[in-house]
């Protein structure tokens, strides 16, 4: 996505590089139509986030909750969740004890230990 992203940036540059070298108003005026356009989309794309958000953190927090509890079982999840964790300097979803609902703890100061 993001390479097609690219492309088109480099495209809607290139409309304006060759409409500005020709001194064609009518392509500089389509770039800047085209702009417009982008410009609109952006605005629209983080109206339509901001209205959302509460949703969109529900399934973050369900889905990073999920992945939790999978955690002990799926090592590709497991390096994902340590990589987050280590960049974002964080730990658990929303703090440390979401930890203790994944692995069991061991009282070993109980006397029902046999060796």
């Amino acid at each position: 996505m993001f390479i097609a992203v690219g492309v088109i940036t480099l495209a809607i540059a290139t409309f304006g590089f060759i409409g500005t070298f020709r001194e064609s108003a009518l392509l500089i005026n389509i770039y800047c139509g085209i702009l417009t356009v982008v410009f609109l989309l952006e605005v629209t794309a983080t109206s339509v986030g901001i209205y959302h958000r509460r949703e969109v953190d529900g399934i973050l927090m369900q889905t990073l909750n999920n992945s939790l509890q999978r955690y002990p079982w799926n090592s590709n999840l497991q390096e994902s969740v340590d990589f987050m964790q280590i960049e974002l300097e964080c730990c658990g979803v929303t703090r440390y004890q979401d930890w203790e609902d994944v692995f069991a703890v061991v009282d070993l100061d109980s006397g029902n230990l046999q060796a």
